[in-house]
């Protein structure tokens, strides 16, 4: 009986130790490997009002210069189908954005 009693005490203790510790956040750099480069940050120069097409809301999709609210909700559904845009190019999958929309908006957006 006594071994019984000292087995469960010591998986007692082992799960109250698993349990306190996994709490512990891992650190970011320990998912890095030697060979992975961390992403890019955007350029300090980014103009105040440019948009990063990646996480505007339907209302900074509006405010571009030809982008209705049908064009931005657009925008939106693509970007959920797609996950982010890799180019500004992408929103030429956009219906409602053609190569003369892009050209007034290239300008007023980022990518990141």
């Amino acid at each position: 009986m006594p071994i019984l009693s000292i087995l469960l005490a010591g998986a007692l203790l082992c799960a109250v130790a698993g349990y306190l510790f996994s709490f512990r956040p891992t650190p970011v750099y320990a998912y890095l490997s030697e060979n992975v480069t961390p992403a890019p940050q955007p350029s300090p120069m980014i103009a105040e009002g440019m948009i990063n097409i990646n996480s505007a809301s339907l209302e900074e999709l509006i405010a571009l210069p030809g982008i209705g609210e049908t064009t931005a909700r657009a925008i939106l559904g693509l970007r959920l189908e797609l996950g982010t845009f890799r180019i500004k190019e992408d929103l030429l999958l956009v219906k409602g954005i053609g190569e003369k929309k892009l050209e007034a908006i290239r300008e007023l957006i980022y990518i990141r």
